[in-house]
């Protein structure tokens, strides 16, 4: 059964939040992955304004606005979310989310227990925020690597 993981405490995802805030703050991205400032740098590289909060700059909070960290269905805290247009964007690392399964080349029972655990929390995750009609965009570290991450970003964010 599906157990903690993304599922967190409120106390703790407002926590994490807190703390992200303020290692913006003091430009340490300690607990942001390398894969995810890639995708963050492309977003201000095309005149997106990164926030942690909505209430950063309630001025420029609009379309062109990504919120980092997003708090989402008040249990979820996603990587990127652009609550103007319903679009959340995720980041997932390769080994981590199970790429290997996820395009067949890997049976499930094959992967580490952390990896199959993190599977199970992201089908479920996934299926939260697509019932809830918010388009979700994958970006895998393979794509970043190869540098197909922009295309998929230039599919959702057309201006």
């Amino acid at each position: 059964m599906l157990t903690r993981g993304y599922l967190n405490p409120q106390s703790q995802r407002n926590s994490k939040r807190a703390e992200m805030i303020k290692k913006h703050s003091n430009k340490e991205f300690a607990t942001v992955s390398q894969i995810e400032d890639v995708v963050a740098e492309w977003f201000v590289k095309n005149n997106y304004n990164i926030c942690w909060t909505e209430n950063d700059d309630p001025v420029i909070f609009n379309e062109r606005s990504i919120i980092r960290q997003y708090p989402f269905l008040d249990r979820y805290c996603v990587d990127f979310a652009c609550p103007k247009r319903e679009i959340i964007v995720e980041v997932l690392g390769d080994w981590w989310h199970g790429w290997e399964f996820t395009c067949g080349r890997q049976k499930i029972e094959d992967l580490h227990s952390k990896v199959r655990n993190n599977i199970g929390l992201d089908e479920f995750r996934f299926k939260n925020i697509l019932n809830a009609q918010w388009t979700l965009i994958k970006i895998w570290k393979h794509d970043i690597k190869n540098g197909n991450f922009v295309n998929i970003l230039k599919q959702h964010f057309k201006d």
